[in-house]
């Protein structure tokens, strides 16, 4: 993978300043970037032109944020993301289990979203 080389110039006060809007955004403490807790991910043009991979990341994001609004702990959580086919429409399904699928069952949440606009369209509760 080569890496990106394109330039931006950008001074060191609005990269902060983006990054703490962004925080804010997405509820997290500002210096938690500076502790290292949050590591931010730099995308390479690869990555970023792979339709698939941006496309399965919108739908994963819309559907963490709900998950996170319906008391999921997403960290802790075995997240799989796969397609079925729903009323002749093809849709991405992320589940969220618990990691001790052995020892624990039920209280599963699987979430379905559209890919044309990353809407959610069904969200499923397990026993």
């Amino acid at each position: 993978m080569k890496p990106c080389k394109t330039r931006i110039a950008v001074s060191v006060e609005q990269v902060l300043a983006s990054a703490n809007r962004k925080a804010k955004e997405l509820g997290i403490d500002d210096n938690r970037i500076f502790r290292g807790e949050v590591i931010p991910t730099v995308l390479s043009n690869e990555i970023l032109q792979d339709q698939i991979a941006v496309l399965v990341a919108e739908i994963l994001a819309s559907a963490n944020r709900k998950a996170k609004e319906l008391g999921v702990d997403v960290k802790e959580s075995l997240i799989t993301v796969s397609q079925h086919l729903a009323k002749d429409v093809w849709l991405w399904r992320v589940h969220y289990g618990t990691r001790d699928y052995v020892e624990r069952r039920g209280g599963d949440l699987m979430i379905d979203i559209d890919p044309a606009n990353a809407d959610i369209k069904q969200i499923l509760r397990g026993q």
